[in-house]
């Protein structure tokens, strides 16, 4: 009935059968894709996409790492925002295939510990973000490999994740000596967390952090949305 839509946002409450989404795969114009879940038991992701999906949103889907191989399969995707759980876990190992497209990654509120990933799984990414999470203490030290990434925004993150998203700037500037590839910018906005537990003692100092993120977040998502969105 809508062969010619281009964007789709989608919000799920209640139950969802699988089958229910497959109808996606006959949206060949379709090029944007949000998923929202409210109040349902479990999520899962549509058998089929759109052939020619170039951006995906998935937001509350609470799904494991190990899913995302279905969205590595999409041939045509860019930009992926994974925000608010939208996959939960310690650990990302992407599949061998990875994501041979995709340009733009954001990862928003996520309890991801180890993202065990190579340039061969992002040949192409040229912007990563990582906001609120938490538990990550390291960008992978080889993506300083992928020629084209230009630059790393952070959010709100451990001291350590910043000291590998420099190393890894670092470390491509030494190896281009005037190749074509871009040099790697690393912006950092928000918050620096050096441990992970808060003493009670120190409340009033956590609603000044809580106070100084939330008026960060404005401006981050003005800057994120001029940037590549």
């Amino acid at each position: 009935m809508v062969p010619n839509l281009k964007e789709l946002g989608i919000y799920i409450e209640g139950q969802l059968v699988p089958s229910h989404l497959g109808s996606l795969v006959h949206l060949h114009l379709l090029e944007k894709l949000k998923f929202e879940v409210g109040r349902v038991e479990r999520f899962c992701l549509p058998t089929g996409f759109p052939p020619n999906l170039k951006k995906l949103t998935l937001r509350y889907i609470y799904l494991p790492w190990k899913e995302m191989g279905t969205i590595g399969k999409l041939p045509h995707l860019e930009v992926l925002k994974l925000k608010d759980f939208a996959f939960c876990g310690p650990t990302w190992k992407p599949s061998k295939q990875g994501f041979r497209e995709l340009k733009a990654l954001l990862i928003s509120r996520s309890n991801l510990e180890h993202w065990n990933a190579s340039p061969n799984h992002f040949p192409v990414l040229e912007r990563l973000v990582l906001r609120y999470c938490w538990e990550l203490k390291q960008v992978p030290i080889n993506f300083a490999k992928i020629g084209t990434l230009n630059l790393i925004v952070l959010e709100c993150f451990y001291y350590s994740l910043v000291t590998s998203a420099t190393q890894i700037s670092s470390a491509k500037s030494r190896t281009l000596k005037g190749k074509a590839d871009c040099p790697l910018r690393v912006r950092k906005v928000g918050t620096k967390v050096e441990l992970p537990i808060i003493e009670s003692s120190k409340e009033e100092s956590v609603e000044s952090s809580k106070e100084e993120i939330l008026k960060a977040d404005k401006s981050v998502m003005k800057y994120l949305k001029k940037l590549f969105w």
